[in-house]
């Protein structure tokens, strides 16, 4: 089953159904996921090539994998039979969820940007904070760990000053 929905991916080549999956586990076997992710985002075949390949769980489907999309091996330079359009669609879609998440986001502030993807530290929040065992944090997407923990911890509705300051008068008006 694919589950299209946290950023899985399949593929149907040569009678095989390959799934690709985006989760922390994969995202942490990039070398430098941030700059990575920056370089698929602005079209990069190679990063989005490396998503393709990091998010790929079954060495099995490794040769069927670099007919489809090519890259580098011992002989040098292969071009895969997908298109290069394709390619980046699939490995930009896979860096979107495994990286930053595909969800409605509050606002960010500079505050909560990093350069660094630390996925053990999500991890340990997906254990923490949803029970899960550390074998099932590590096969989550960061789509579906956000998900999650917006649906575990929703927004709470922000108070205005007027609010706060009314409150503060009922409480002065009560303690006499």
């Amino acid at each position: 089953m694919i589950l299209t929905s946290v950023g899985e991916v399949g593929v149907h080549y040569k009678g095989v159904d390959i799934v690709l999956r985006p989760t922390l586990y994969a995202m942490s076997t990039l070398s430098d996921a941030v700059e990575t992710f920056r370089q698929a985002m602005d079209g990069s075949l190679s990063a989005c090539r490396a998503f393709i390949y990091a998010s790929n769980d079954n060495p099995e489907h490794d040769d069927l994998l670099f007919e489809l999309v090519g890259g580098i091996d011992e002989d040098g330079y292969k071009q895969g039979v997908e298109t290069i359009n394709n390619i980046c669609r699939i490995g930009q879609c896979l860096a979107k969820h495994g990286i930053v998440g595909d969800v409605q986001r509050d606002v960010i502030t500079e505050e909560d940007t990093s350069t660094e993807f630390v996925a053990r530290d999500y991890v340990a929040t997906a254990m923490a904070h949803l029970n899960l065992s550390e074998r099932e944090a590590w096969q989550m997407t960061m789509t579906s760990l956000v998900s999650a923990l917006k649906a575990k911890y929703p927004k709470q509705e922000a108070h205005s000053l007027k609010e706060y300051e009314e409150h503060d008068a009922w409480l002065d008006s009560i303690r006499g």
